[in-house]
């Protein structure tokens, strides 16, 4: 629901519009130089309530008026035992070593694999909220996945994002743990991974979202660092929308890479570190930036204004191309 134009003006925010938009900072525009003083730095939400400068961080919103409400699953049982040898060569192989692994508590289960109508030994990832245990999320060595009943829809590694001001979002446990080992311990991933392109009704796949709100309502930033294809694609769209255009991210792989995890496989931590180095502002409508404009600005500096429409008189046309009109 669209606030109040009267009550972003409390906090000295002046806006004559509804939606995503920018103007300027009532932090820190009036004490830049004079040529930046009208920059419009500060990004708005008037649906949402929400802003952030992007020369000084000051950042806000009118939901600090608000109470979110309290999310408290209940704690879940669970009969896992530490990882084999095998699960700790494996993480190796995906270069993920053991003590990233022993940090975020992954376990093994048997478990009772629906899809597959049988029994199978399952690498658990660990959903915990403070010290409770609220979800897992079981997979078998043939990439079977499965969430163990009356589980809680949270982030994973959602501890991790305490007292943080940025955040990373992947679309999976093993990517959330590939930013860790490039040094990001503020990664996390959405439980329930991308979303089908064709899919419309998908509230319900995004619960986890209402139920983790506390935790995202003072980011300045948000690195959207979803997979590369079509249900990635989807799931940061719907993720930007939600959380806020004006404060997210994009994180782009290399071509040859769906995923962080593939990155990591492939070059190495620091190419990670790089990837979020180079994250995009996410485009918002109706703002423009000189680089979205420079092969015409470029053009317009090489070869000047193009002629304008003629009028038809060849003699009078040859006359004003002839005129020095500087």
């Amino acid at each position: 629901m669209s606030q109040r134009f009267e009550d972003f003006g409390i906090y000295g925010i002046d806006l004559n519009k509804y939606g995503e938009q920018r103007t300027t900072c009532p932090k820190c525009s009036s004490t830049r130089q004079n040529s930046h003083k009208n920059i419009k730095c500060l990004s708005v939400n008037a649906d949402k309530g929400t802003w952030f400068c992007h020369h000084c961080g000051h950042s806000g919103g009118l939901y600090e008026k608000q109470n979110f409400r309290k999310f408290e699953p209940k704690p879940i049982k669970s009969n896992f035992v530490s990882p084999t040898e095998k699960v700790f060569q494996w993480f190796e192989s995906r270069k993920i070593p053991k003590t990233v692994v022993e940090r975020n508590k992954i376990s093994i289960e048997k478990v009772f694999l629906s899809q597959l109508d049988k029994e199978d030994t399952c690498v658990c990832f660990n959903y915990f909220l403070d010290d409770a245990l609220v979800n897992i999320k079981y997979r078998n060595p043939q990439k079977v996945f499965q969430q163990v009943k009356s589980g809680s829809k949270i982030f994973y590694k959602l501890n991790d994002l305490n007292n943080q001001t940025d955040a990373i979002i992947t679309e999976g446990e093993i990517d959330a743990l590939s930013f860790e080992v490039a040094g990001f311990l503020n990664a996390v991933s959405v439980p329930d991974g991308g979303i089908n392109p064709e899919v419309k009704q998908i509230q319900t796949k995004l619960d986890y979202l209402d139920n983790c709100a506390e935790y995202f309502k003072n980011m300045h930033r948000i690195y959207l660092a979803t997979d590369s294809d079509a249900p990635g694609i989807r799931l940061r769209e719907e993720l930007a929308r939600r959380l806020g255009k004006s404060r997210c991210w994009i994180v782009r792989y290399p071509n040859d890479c769906k995923d962080a995890n593939e990155v990591l496989i492939k070059y190495g931590k620091d190419k990670l570190k790089v990837c979020i180095e180079n994250a995009e502002l996410y485009p918002i409508e109706g703002i423009h930036y000189a680089n979205d404009r420079r092969d015409e600005l470029k053009d317009l500096y090489d070869n000047g204004f193009p002629n304008g429409a003629k009028t038809g008189y060849s003699n009078f046309d040859d006359l004003l191309l002839s005129m020095d009109l500087s």
